[in-house]
């Protein structure tokens, strides 16, 4: 159905669901890292929790057969790793295949699901299976995303959350887009000797727009080929994040040039946290009720 997407928006579609991006321009290639946005055309937790997502939704009928429920986890972890292995087995798409099979079985035996706990198991499992990864670009920024996403994100979308689900779901998205662009920074001054400014406000409306991406090619690629205006959905939905990281990347103080030393990455860490904990402590010691007299 290529016919209806074309050049760059094509080659974004490909770049989200396969990670490919060989057909992507180098112009844009570059957009996308100048803006943050590099993250997105990488195989991931959000590729693979759409799969996940899906899988769920169109075999849901399967729990209603003997063994239901044991079925169903057998063919969506199968499709889930599949999907990691055909991308190419990166070490994020690994990570998220990993933690959400935890999911996916936790949920079936009523276990209980702590994320932080699986991410720090699944980080230890790969380092036992391959010990050279704690100096791996990908392995860094993706543990370090999810973990970020989990101790500040997480904690402060329940604080905010409102009685409206579409609501809640836009303030997740900004809030996980921010935590994950905030803590990475310093990985990315290290790595890149560049940190994207404009990426911290830019994510959290390309996020949005990946969802509906990936979402949409993936439908292409399952449902009849007389659904020929789902690819016309993805290829907009392309097309306006190609434009908005594009505008982004040229737009004056986008990107700042410098380059930190390794010890200043712990550094940055501890005390993000130590200052964290602290107004948690604040906000505890002012919620405590007084005794009645």
């Amino acid at each position: 159905r290529s016919t209806a997407l074309e050049g760059d928006q094509l080659a974004l579609c490909a770049a989200m669901t396969t990670g490919r991006r060989s057909e992507m321009s180098a112009a844009l290639r570059e957009s996308y890292a100048r803006s943050g946005a590099a993250h997105l055309l990488a195989v991931s937790g959000l590729h693979v929790a759409i799969i996940l997502a899906l899988a769920n939704l169109l075999l849901r009928w399967v729990v209603f057969l003997d063994n239901g429920h044991r079925w169903l986890n057998i063919i969506v972890l199968t499709a889930v790793w599949l999907f990691a292995v055909i991308t190419g087995m990166s070490v994020s798409a690994l990570r998220a295949t990993l933690m959400f099979s935890a999911l996916q079985l936790s949920d079936t035996i009523d276990g209980t699901y702590r994320s932080g706990n699986i991410l720090a198991t699944v980080a230890l499992v790969m380092l036992a299976v391959e010990p050279s990864l704690w100096r791996d670009v990908s392995f860094q920024f993706s543990f370090v995303a999810v973990a970020a996403i989990l101790y500040w994100a997480v904690p402060l979308q329940r604080t905010l959350r409102t009685r409206s689900g579409i609501a809640n779901f836009l303030i997740a998205t900004i809030i996980v887009g921010l935590a994950a662009s905030l803590a990475t920074m310093p990985l990315m001054s290290f790595w890149f000797g560049r940190v994207s400014l404009i990426g911290v406000v830019l994510n959290p409306l390309v996020i949005l727009l990946a969802y509906g991406v990936v979402s949409f090619s993936i439908a292409t690629l399952i449902l009849p080929s007389t659904w020929v205006w789902l690819a016309k959905v993805a290829g907009a939905m392309a097309e306006l994040m190609n434009r908005s990281v594009a505008v982004a990347a040229e737009m004056r103080g986008a990107t700042l040039e410098e380059q930190i030393d390794w010890w200043a990455i712990p550094i940055f860490y501890i005390v993000a946290i130590a200052i964290t904990e602290l107004i948690r402590y604040i906000a505890r010691k002012k919620s405590l009720s007084l005794p009645y007299v």
